[in-house]
This record gives structure tokens, sequence and C-alpha cells, in this order.
């Protein structure tokens, strides 16, 4: 790990370093970890916020953005796009969902806007996109949980040696995880059934239509 300068780091895109999120350069899954589950496609919506998610089946034009190891995995790939409770579309992702263990996983891999589509390409080639996973428990009543790794958690870890894995630090001291998919994957399997490990908060989604 080495500390960099903020004036030449990278930028991450949406705002992914801000509040409580842990975001990764590298997904937490390889091939043989996506599997996929009808039962997300369609409208889904948080009651405390009203804000609203639809799971679709990736298109073909929105594959055109991906690399070609994720274009092997179409089939398996979810669009994501989430509104308020206005209906105003906030931002959209790619979502894996990844087994790990006999636990459930999704992975966000953030989509292109149409704001950014108008960036000239100077200025794109600043952005970097990040990967953010959270743990997904079917509840079977028609709602599905989501839970949020804590980053806290991860930085005193890594701050009492008490875990080697790769990362990088900001000047303003955010933490940003550098690690291969191996390295998260062995994270995730030894710290999947420790409390501790996650955000305190659940996001409950349950089914429109």
């Amino acid at each position: 790990m080495k500390k960099i300068s903020a004036a030449v780091a990278i930028i991450v895109l949406l705002s992914l370093l801000s509040g409580c999120l842990f975001p990764s350069l590298h997904p937490i899954f390889t091939d043989k970890d996506l599997v996929f589950n009808k039962t997300l496609l369609g409208n889904w919506i948080d009651p405390k916020t009203n804000d609203r998610v639809l799971f679709e089946n990736v298109s073909p034009k929105d594959l055109e953005e991906l690399t070609p190891v994720f274009k092997k995995q179409a089939d398996k790939i979810y669009m994501l796009t989430n509104k308020d409770a206005r209906g105003n579309i906030k931002s959209r992702y790619y979502g894996f969902l990844v087994k790990l263990g006999n636990k459930y996983y999704l992975d966000y891999y953030p989509a292109e806007t149409e704001k950014k589509k108008n960036y000239d390409e100077f200025f794109t080639q600043h952005f970097v996109k990040m990967h953010l996973f959270y743990n997904i428990q079917f509840t079977g009543n028609g709602s599905f949980e989501l839970k949020q790794f804590d980053k806290g958690f991860l930085e005193e870890l890594i701050k009492n040696k008490q875990i080697r894995i790769k990362h990088e630090i900001m000047d303003d001291g955010t933490y940003f995880i550098t690690a291969s998919t191996e390295e998260l994957q062995q994270y995730i399997l030894k710290y999947s059934d420790v409390p501790k490990a996650y955000e305190e908060d659940t996001i409950t989604y349950s089914k429109i239509n």
C-alpha cells in the first residue's frame, strides 16, 4: 500500500468513495461464481425511502460498454435502474449475483449515464469504475435484504495489521481496495458470518411487479 496524492489520484465514478461505501477495483466473482435468479427480475421498492430499483436482463446495447470477460456472462448479468420516490432515474448499474460458500452477494458495477456520455475523452480518461458489493438474502415473502460490507471494520483490520489486503489511501484518508478477486473472496469467506463486518442498517426491498 502507498499513499497517493489527491491531485493525481484515481477519480471514482458516481462518488463511490463517499460515505461508508466499500469500493473495490476488482469484482468479487469469477465465471464459476455467477448465478442467475429470475426472481430478481422486476420492480422493487424500499418502503423506508420509497426508492425503487428495476432489475432487467441486460440488453445488447448495454453490453457494448462491457469488457469481453463480462460479455461472456451476458445471460447472468442484470441491468439495475435506481429511481427516487418520484420516479426520477438516479443511477444505473450492472448487477452480478454471486454465490460464495453458502451465501449470496450482489456485485454492483456502474453503467454509463447520459451525462457522462457528453464528457470529452480527455475528461473521461480520469475516471475508473469501481465495484460495490452487498450480502443479499431472499426472505421468501416477496422481498430481499441487502447488507453493505462495513468499510470501517476493514479499515480497522488494516490499521491494526490484522489483515493484509491490497488497498490505497487518498490524502483525505479515504480507502479503496485494489486487491485481486481471489483476495476479496478470501476476505468475504473469512468474515461472512461476523456481524461487525457488515453495516448495521439493512435495506429491504419488496416486489411491486
